[in-house]
C-alpha cells in the first residue's frame, strides 16, 4: 500500500484537503504526507487535526508554507496521537499563541 504521498506545490482546494483528511482517518498505511506550499489555511489544518485523532500510522506531516495562522486543532490532536514523529509548520504565521499551544504538547 501507499506509504508516502507528496502533493506539495499543487493547486488543490479546501474540498480536496477535507477529502484527504477524511481518508487519513481510516488509512492504515500512509506514513508521510507532504502538503507544503498548498494554501490549506486554518480550515484545512482543522480537518487534518481531526484526522490525526484517529490515525495511528502517519509518521511525518509537512505543512510548511500552508497559510496557517492557528494550530489549535493540530496541537490538540498531538496530545493523543503517538505515531506522528515529524511535523513541519515552517513559514506559516502561527504566532505566539500557536507556539504556546505546541509548547504545551511537547512539555
Amino acid at each position: 500500500s501507499l506509504t508516502h504521498l507528496n502533493i506539495q506545490s499543487n493547486n488543490i482546494g479546501s474540498k480536496a484537503v477535507h477529502d484527504l483528511a477524511m481518508a487519513l482517518e481510516s488509512n492504515s498505511g500512509l506514513q508521510t504526507l507532504m502538503l507544503a506550499w498548498i494554501e490549506i489555511g486554518d480550515a484545512g489544518a482543522e480537518h487534518l487535526g481531526r484526522a490525526l485523532l484517529h490515525n495511528s500510522t502517519l509518521r511525518s506531516l509537512n505543512l510548511s508554507s500552508s497559510g496557517l495562522a492557528t494550530v489549535k486543532s493540530l496541537a490538540t490532536a498531538l496530545l493523543s496521537n503517538s505515531s506522528l514523529l515529524d511535523l513541519d509548520l515552517s513559514s506559516n504565521t502561527i504566532g505566539n499563541a500557536g507556539a504556546q499551544q505546541l509548547a504545551a504538547v511537547i512539555s
